[in-house]
Parts: C-alpha cells; sequence; structure tokens
C-alpha cells in the first residue's frame, strides 16, 4: 500500500485536492503537491515531457488534508490519446523525509478533463495537399514582362540543357585531341565526358527551374502572417492570419485553409557511441477544410488589391471528427477555427 495518495475531485464548483496520510511517520514533514500535464511518448528509449500548471507547499500535519486548486490552472489543458505519444493530466506529492530518497507518490487525473480522446483517422494529405499545377493557365495569369522572361528562360534553358548534353556525348566517344569541351582525364587519371555534362545539365536545369518558379509566381504575393500560438478555441480573422496581395486581376480565386493535429515529441538513440536526441513530428489528422472566397463588391479582384479584405470562410465541406486539439465548428463567417498540435511539452 502506498504510504500516501492525492484524490482530485470537484466540490461545489471548485477542484479540490484531498491529502490521504496512511503511514503516519510522515506526519510533521513538509511537503509539495504539484498537478503536472504529462506528454509520454511511446517509444523504447522516450523523452518524456512535462508542464507544471499548479504547485503548493505545506506540511503535513495531519493524516487527511484539502487543499483547493486555482479553477484557471486547467485553462486550456487537454489529455489525448494518441499514435506516438498520450497527454495525462497527472499530481505529483512529495514529502521530505529523507536525506537522500524522499517518499514520491504520483497519481493520474486525466479522468477530470473528460474522456481521452483518440487520433482521428482523417485525411493526413489534406495538411499538405498538391499544388493544381498548369504551365499554360500560370502563363496566363502572370504579367506580360514576366511572361516573357519565363517563356525565354524554358526556350534557352532547354536549348542549353540539351546542347550541353550532346557536347557531352560527342566527348564521350571521340579521341582526346578532338574533344570540343570534356576532356577525358580526371584526378584518377581518366574521365566520362558524358557524366560531367549530366553534372552540369542537371545543375543548370536547377538554375533555371528556380528562376522559371520565381517569375510564374509573380502574378500575387502570398505570406502568413505572425498568429498567436494555436490553442483550442482559438479563432482568427482571415485578415490577421494571411497577408495576400494581387499582382493581375483575379476573378474566382479561393484561398484554402486547412486546420489539422501533429504529434511532436523526442527519442533517445545511439550513434557513433553516442546518445543523440531526434525529434519526430506526426501527421495525424486533417480536420477542417475552410476556403475564403474572394468576392469584392466588382465581382473581380483588382491588381494591387489585399485579399484577405475580401476573404469570406464558407462552413467546413465536410463534418470534421473530434481531434486532439478541439472539435472545428465555425460559427460564424469570419471566423476561422484552428487546431491545436498534440505535441509534448518540454
Amino acid at each position: 500500500m502506498s504510504k500516501a495518495s492525492v484524490i482530485l475531485q470537484r466540490q461545489d464548483g471548485h477542484l479540490h485536492a484531498r491529502i490521504e496520510v496512511h503511514d503516519r511517520d510522515l506526519l510533521g514533514h513538509d511537503a509539495e503537491l504539484r498537478l503536472l500535464l504529462r506528454a509520454r511518448v511511446k517509444d523504447k528509449r522516450p523523452v518524456h515531457g512535462s508542464r507544471t500548471l499548479w504547485e503548493h507547499r505545506f506540511r503535513l500535519e495531519s493524516a487527511s488534508i484539502d487543499l483547493q486548486i486555482p479553477d484557471d490552472c486547467l485553462a486550456g489543458a487537454y489529455v489525448y490519446a494518441g499514435s506516438k505519444l498520450d497527454v495525462l493530466l497527472e499530481s505529483q506529492l512529495k514529502v521530505d523525509d529523507a536525506l537522500l530518497f524522499d517518499t514520491s507518490v504520483g497519481s493520474d487525473h486525466s479522468e477530470l478533463l473528460g474522456p481521452q480522446p483518440r487520433a482521428c483517422t482523417g485525411d493526413i494529405k489534406q495538411l499538405e495537399p498538391a499544388d493544381a499545377f498548369s504551365l499554360t493557365a500560370n502563363l496566363a495569369a502572370i504579367p506580360g514582362r514576366n511572361r516573357l522572361i519565363a517563356i525565354a528562360l524554358i526556350v534557352f534553358g532547354g536549348l542549353l540543357v540539351l546542347g550541353n548534353m550532346l557536347l557531352g556525348l560527342h566527348d564521350e566517344f571521340t579521341p582526346e585531341a578532338q574533344t570540343l569541351f570534356y576532356d577525358h582525364s580526371g584526378s584518377d587519371g581518366s574521365e566520362s565526358p558524358l557524366m560531367k555534362a549530366l553534372m552540369g545539365s542537371g545543375a543548370l536545369g536547377a538554375a533555371v527551374w528556380f528562376a522559371l518558379r520565381a517569375q510564374l509566381r509573380r502574378y500575387m504575393r502570398f505570406e502568413l502572417k505572425k498568429h498567436p500560438p494555436l490553442r483550442r478555441g482559438l479563432r482568427l480573422p482571415l485578415s490577421e492570419l494571411i497577408e495576400a496581395e494581387s499582382r493581375v486581376p483575379l476573378k474566382g480565386a479561393c484561398i484554402r485553409v486547412v486546420a489539422g493535429n501533429r504529434e511532436k515529441g523526442q527519442y533517445r538513440r545511439k550513434s557513433k557511441d553516442k546518445d543523440e536526441t531526434r525529434s519526430f513530428t506526426q501527421p495525424v489528422s486533417a480536420g477542417g477544410d475552410l476556403r475564403a472566397h474572394i468576392q469584392p463588391a466588382a465581382g473581380q479582384c483588382a491588381a494591387g488589391h489585399l485579399l484577405q479584405r475580401y476573404g469570406r470562410i464558407r462552413p467546413p465541406v465536410r463534418r470534421p471528427a473530434a481531434t486532439a486539439g478541439n472539435r472545428q465548428q465555425p460559427r460564424h463567417r469570419r471566423g476561422l477555427g484552428s487546431a491545436a498540435a498534440a505535441r509534448a511539452v518540454r
């Protein structure tokens, strides 16, 4: 039997902790009671995390002690059962009754925060959906000057890459004295001109692609603003979440906002006779799929306009399932529900 026990319960709308001392040798000693939100990582060598919600120091003067806990200490706290970690509400009682090894009693009180939700089975791919890319549509959307630059990059860049490959192919099957650009000599006495051409064409192609991508993005500026930490129940207007400016007239534009949950934690592994602490991020569900349709009064968003001023949030296309962070239920058109990721608290 444990030397002491901690019972948390609600009385008259307030949270109380009752400490029952079963070993009378503990009476008269100083003690500390802490209420913790603990994340337990499911791994063979886990790095657990915890956050102290409330703590109180006192003396064990009787076998039964009742303490009132502030009501706001559980604000924002939640429990969760996931694939890589669990989040629990626990108490820890430490009694200063020895020189080296003090008495410590831990208890699980997760039931105070309601049933422990499990990870949902929403489509994880919604968190980072693939782009629906069309080169012709993109070229038609950007300004004329950028369109000409992009077409020139495609044509001349493609010709340079192709010409470089043909040059390497020619020098591969040509004697050293008759090579045009790539020789057969290397640090080890021999080297393939074709391999040199492949590496050169790869580097050239990558440079052309990055330059082309910069031109294809010229039709608008789209940035994520700094926003408060995501938590359950947080609602943000679209204008506080993103900043987007159209550089060409847009009609029928739609900004898509996907809220989801991720589990984040740490574990240890041995590498080269050293212990390393590694981190993981595990997407577990995607919740609401909200679409902000750009609807200015004129029916078309002219160049130079800020898109977030015209955004209107439509309800989710499907009812999202309950997730570790929250149940997303947008209640008005301008609000934006967001999910709090279940993560190990460090």
